[in-house]
């Protein structure tokens, strides 16, 4: 029997013996509860994602890792790994701890998974003050742990990026934060430099690839050490990658393998190993996956000052039972989509987990497009039927292309102007000197010659409102007749030119129509990097200035895997880049979806009925009566600075 004096001396042991010396996976295995929503609530078990342990041990601070970089598919626990460091950190190792999320719209979703993980977990709930408190230690951007706090903050918010400095940090699906914020670098440098005065800092930094150019995820992976987790085949023992396919840019060369079907048949998927060639079915993976090593590509980097390791894992790994990422589901998917360029990327960044480049995105540069210059002019060519105008307006200049559109919309460049001036004033008093809006108006109403002997005008413009809105307005309200219309690009989910106008307002010129300008800017991409003459194909003159090419392609489609459902928004390639010539491109074919929407135009047609006019005046015998060419003054505006004409 024991005595009170044996009972309180072992208390008195427990009560100063040292906390174990546990690494982030033996905690996480130990003391952390997974909530719901999770679709596998209760008790955190690595053994269902063995691929985690050796990412949370580098997050240990036992570890000499510094920075912890994980390129993944969606939906892989790669928060959760994150979230079981952020735990074990507060309650093992406590010190200032920073967690960043995409934009401050993402930051409530967030700490309300943070306050979920720390109610279900009871080491955690002892040392964070319940949400509902009075007092101010736990709120949507701040939980305190004792003497230290963990803050939260969005990617987007430069004054909490640069502010105080923090021993650990999450950097939560890095390919959604600016890449130049404020004009003070990166969020993810800015989060980076919060961290730069410890000596003993952990970062961890998880995403889902998106485009390979400006992955900021796969920049960080590359740096690593790049590790990729190998399983043995269970027929010949084979230690290998699980990948996609043999045309993953981790596949070993000479080594086929991957994830094979018969066509149409996406429910008989089974993995082919890269040796034997033996295919097993997904069950099989969970007895694998417990025996699956990381191994790196590339062992000597990450070994400097700070030391880096990476490593990068896709949806054939994740867990059997996860009906979204089931090896028949992922067949199905690719078997489906992978024909559409846009679902396709979306495949590879959110299934393979990795970086998309499309091959044919180079057939899209400045100097591709450069090289295919034609010299034609300054007569139409024969294969322009109808002209479009798209006209961008800045504070001190208009610039204005004309469009001239053939058979199944292939294009030609017929000329870019910039007409210089104040664009808050329609006139001015000097005729010496017209307005910016007098030489556009001039310009506007001018002819062009076509080779066939007919001269064309312009059927439909499209000016941009979004800058001196109401006199644009007033500028397209008198043009109407025109068909010169006012315009203010959406970006988002919108139809190239809606069915239905806005409200007309006190105005008492129309509204600007609301036009999709994402759509536009798919639609002239993908026109760009046709190769050969003939539909969508774009010509450009021999005179076009590089600068021209350099604005038509300063843009890319960036995808944020940030929410549930993936989108997409177009971003500049380089800050501060000019993309005037693109908006004009983009103006000039909502200028032709606006002219086929709203009347009874059908371009094939009206360029057949333009030929068929030319033919009768050879018949006539009139084809060789040209009209006169138009006079420069009067026609071609005189003072227009003609920076990119041919």
């Amino acid at each position: 029997m024991a005595t009170a004096a044996s009972v309180c001396s072992s208390a008195f042991a427990a009560g100063i013996r040292p906390e174990p010396d546990l690494t982030v996976s033996q905690w996480a295995d130990r003391y952390r509860i997974v909530g719901k929503p999770s679709p596998e609530p209760g008790p955190w078990r690595t053994e269902r994602v063995p691929y985690a342990a050796q990412i949370m041990d580098d997050l240990s601070p036992q570890s000499p890792v510094h920075i912890v970089v994980l390129m993944k598919a969606a939906q892989g626990a790669g928060t959760e790994i994150g979230y079981n460091a952020l735990g074990c950190w507060m309650d093992m190792y406590p010190d200032s701890a920073l967690l960043v999320t995409p934009t401050t719209k993402t930051l409530r979703r967030t700490s309300s998974r943070i306050d979920r993980m720390i109610q279900a977990t009871p080491r955690l709930r002892e040392k964070v003050a319940p949400k509902r408190s009075r007092d101010r230690s736990n709120t949507i951007d701040r939980k305190e742990f004792g003497a230290d706090e963990l803050i939260l903050t969005g990617a987007n918010s430069a004054a909490d990026l640069r502010s105080n400095p923090c021993r650990y940090g999450m950097a939560d699906e890095v390919d959604g934060y600016p890449l130049d914020l404020d004009g003070e670098g990166g969020s993810l440098d800015l989060f980076l430099q919060r961290l730069a005065a410890y000596a003993r800092q952990k970062a961890y930094l998880v995403s889902t690839p998106t485009l390979e150019e400006f992955s900021q995820i796969s920049y960080w992976f590359n740096r690593g050490n790049q590790n990729l987790y190998h399983v043995p085949c269970p027929s010949c023992g084979h230690m290998q990658p699980l990948l996609f396919s043999e045309k993953s840019i981790f596949a070993e060369e000479g080594l086929t393998g991957g994830l094979k079907w018969p066509a149409g048949s996406p429910d008989l998927a089974r993995y082919e190993c890269g040796k034997c060639r033996e295919r097993f079915e997904e069950w099989v993976k969970t007895k694998i996956l417990g025996s699956g090593v990381w191994v790196p590509r590339a062992p000597e980097n990450g070994r400097g000052r700070i030391k880096v390791t990476s490593y990068a894992i896709n949806a054939l790994y994740y867990p059997y039972g996860w009906p979204g990422n089931a090896w028949p589901a992922v067949a199905e998917d690719w078997e489906r989509n992978h024909r559409d360029p846009v679902k396709r990327k979306t495949f590879i960044n959110l299934k393979c987990g990795e970086p998309y480049k499309d091959p044919t995105d180079a057939k899209a540069d400045a100097d591709t497009l450069m090289a295919r210059r034609e010299s034609y002019g300054p007569e139409l060519p024969a294969g322009v039927g109808v002209l479009t105008a798209g006209v961008d307006i800045q504070g001190n200049r208009i610039e204005a292309e004309l469009l001239g559109w053939g058979t199944d919309e292939e294009s030609w460049s017929i000329d870019y102007r910039v007409f210089v001036g104040d664009t808050s004033r329609l006139t001015t008093t000097d005729p010496d000197h017209p307005s910016a809006w007098e030489q556009l108006d001039n310009w506007l109403k001018g002819e062009w010659l076509s080779e066939l002997g007919i001269p064309l005008s312009i059927r439909a413009g499209c000016i941009d409102a979004g800058f001196q809105k109401e006199t644009v307005r007033k500028f397209c309200g008198e043009r109407q007749g025109r068909r010169i219309w006012a315009i203010i690009g959406r970006a988002g989910d919108r139809a190239v030119w809606p069915t239905k106008r806005g409200r007309q307002g006190r105005s008492k010129y129309p509204a600007p129509v609301v036009i999709g300008v994402d759509a536009a800017k798919e639609t002239v991409y993908s026109r760009l990097k046709i190769v050969e003459p003939g539909p969508g194909y774009c010509h450009f003159p021999a005179g076009r200035d590089r600068d021209y090419f350099e604005m038509l392609t300063s843009e890319v489609r960036v995808p944020d895997y940030t929410g549930p459902v993936p989108k997409f928004s177009w971003q500049k390639k380089t800050k501060g880049i000019r993309n005037e010539s693109l908006d004009c491109r983009n103006y000039n074919y909502a200028a032709l979806v606006g002219l086929t929407t709203l009347t009874a135009f059908r371009l094939n047609q009206e360029v057949d009925r333009f030929r068929r006019m030319a033919e009768e005046r050879v018949v006539a015998g009139l084809g060789d009566k040209k009209p006169a060419k138009p006079k420069p003054e009067k026609k071609w505006i005189a003072g227009g600075e003609n920076w990119f004409s041919s």
